[in-house]
């Protein structure tokens, strides 16, 4: 299944049904698939098609989602672009990538275009002309069908080489989607907040593709804020979060330090609480478990190249062996623990 039929089969079970916010904006399943569709428009009228690459380099806004979507109707690969990138840094990642045609959010413009001249930009707010482009386009009819086509290129971090670029393909992705809500057990009314950069890898494939699967809503805000966050969560009625373990114990220090009650923060909604990206102790993750409340508490662990997906630390095995990353790779994933030579690691 490609991930545009994905999005379009949720929209045929519940048209009507919220699937994404941002700020006081608002669309429905049925206006998100006409958005995206219009998206696909903006973009072969900018010459994309299949087999070309798409970027996008933005904050947490809707315009990134209409993008990918669109990308995906038309047959192309979406580049989701690090926002913090310098000049040198997106010269590689998006000259590497391929891509032609780009989204930019307006703030970031300028770096993008230094960094990659030959990219025709398209910006969003403020004052970009992406809503415009996108109301005069027409929408478009989807004719690519391949779901063995790269959907997605996730450049990793750089941390020990230059970037690589992990490519995925809208199976992959779609049954990714199915493995992440098995595993965390996402429900159809399931409303998710994406405050970490939705270009990472977590955000855009554990949190915004499988809910837009199961039919719950993505509530996008544009920047991570240890305050601002958490009163989003009780404001929009919250069921599921993701972060590193510093998104949950910065609100605890900024709390203290603006004289704020943590326990007025309105969790009430809240049925599962998801985490990653670094190691924690047994004191840390004590801490957010007594301080999130109610809710259950996932530590999630997974890489780029595989999605992310990997294995996860259940609500019951937290504080059994605080610094594991689980007993075994999560439903639906093989894995071997070895030693530096290759051979099967022994208990100890």
């Amino acid at each position: 299944m490609k991930l545009s039929t994905m999005l379009r089969t949720t929209a045929t079970r519940a048209p009507q049904a919220e699937a994404l916010v941002s700020g006081e904006n608002r669309w429905s399943y049925e206006e998100l698939v006409a958005a995206s569709e219009k998206a696909a428009g903006l973009l072969a009228d900018r010459g994309v098609k299949s087999g070309d690459t798409v970027a996008a380099m933005t904050y947490n806004e809707p315009e990134f989602v209409f993008t990918a979507f669109g990308a995906w109707m038309l047959g192309a690969a979406f580049v989701p672009v690090n926002h913090k990138l310098q000049v040198p840094e997106v010269e590689y990642t998006v000259g590497h990538s391929g891509a032609t045609v780009g989204v930019v959010s307006g703030e970031l413009a300028e770096t993008a275009r230094a960094g990659a001249p030959d990219v025709d930009w398209v910006r969003t707010v403020p004052d970009g002309e992406f809503d415009a482009l996108l109301a005069a386009a027409d929408p478009w009819g989807e004719t690519h069908d391949d779901d063995r086509a790269a959907a997605e290129v996730l450049y990793t971090s750089g941390t020990t080489s230059a970037p690589k670029g992990c490519v995925h393909t809208h199976d992959s992705l779609v049954r990714l989607a199915t493995q992440i809500s098995l595993n965390l057990g996402y429900e159809t009314d399931e409303r998710i907040l994406i405050a970490m950069p939705i270009w990472h890898s977590a955000p855009l494939n554990v949190c915004l593709l499988p809910v837009l699967l199961m039919g719950g809503t993505v509530v996008l805000q544009k920047e991570y804020h240890p305050i601002d966050t958490l009163t989003l969560i009780g404001a929009e009625r919250i069921t599921t979060f993701f972060g590193p373990t510093v998104a949950y114990l910065a609100p605890l220090r900024a709390a203290a330090a603006h004289g704020l009650d943590f326990a007025d923060f309105d969790f009430s909604t809240m049925r599962r609480w998801t985490f990653g990206g670094a190691p924690i102790d047994a004191a840390g993750t004590r801490k957010i478990i007594e301080s999130y409340q109610p809710g259950e508490h996932f530590q999630l662990f997974g890489m780029s190249e595989t999605g992310p997906s990997g294995s996860v630390l259940r609500p019951h095995e937290q504080l059994v062996k605080p610094g594991s990353i689980g007993r075994a790779g999560m439903i639906g994933v093989q894995m071997r623990v070895v030693t530096t030579d290759g051979t099967d690691a022994e208990p100890g």
